[in-house]
């Protein structure tokens, strides 16, 4: 438990580092056809923010709560990720992300096996989605790494 709240918690650090120096003209940088520049994907991770705490919350509410799945690409073109500064997301992030810790750090062991039915996934424990999501902002911090590295050889 320790362990995986620690590296929850510890999400906005791991995308200020990535994200150091930064500019936004970069940030905007498309490195690779089809794929998202780094504005996309820090208020992607914003929002699926939004989604992890919503669902952190019904699952410990609610008794195994059913979880819809979103369509993050519909998202991204609705919701004009392109258009996002980076500071602003990565603020959006950093409180959501902080909110949804400090929910995880009090609700101990019992609060962990809490389940919620995903349309996608199937049934999920809270910790389960904890690792999820601690999981997904690795991968896009990948993701960020790699589009930094093609600007440098633009």
């Amino acid at each position: 438990m320790n362990e995986l709240f620690g590296r929850y918690k510890q999400g906005p650090e791991v995308l200020e580092k990535v994200l150091e120096g930064i500019t936004e003209e970069e940030a905007g940088f498309h490195a690779f056809p089809g794929k998202w520049n780094i504005k996309q994907y820090l208020r992607h991770l914003a929002d699926t923010e939004i989604v992890a705490g919503a669902r952190f919350r019904q699952m410990l509410a609610e008794d195994n709560p059913p979880m819809n799945a979103f369509k993050e690409a519909v998202w991204a073109e609705k919701l004009d990720y392109t258009s996002a500064p980076v500071a602003e997301s990565m603020a959006v992030f950093t409180l959501l992300r902080r909110d949804n810790a400090d929910i995880l750090a009090k609700i101990g062991e019992a609060g962990l096996a809490r389940t919620g039915q995903h349309a996608v996934r199937g049934p999920m424990t809270v910790q389960a989605l904890a690792e999820l999501f601690v999981m997904h902002v690795e991968k896009h911090a990948g993701h960020i790494a790699a589009i930094r590295e093609a600007w440098k050889t633009r």
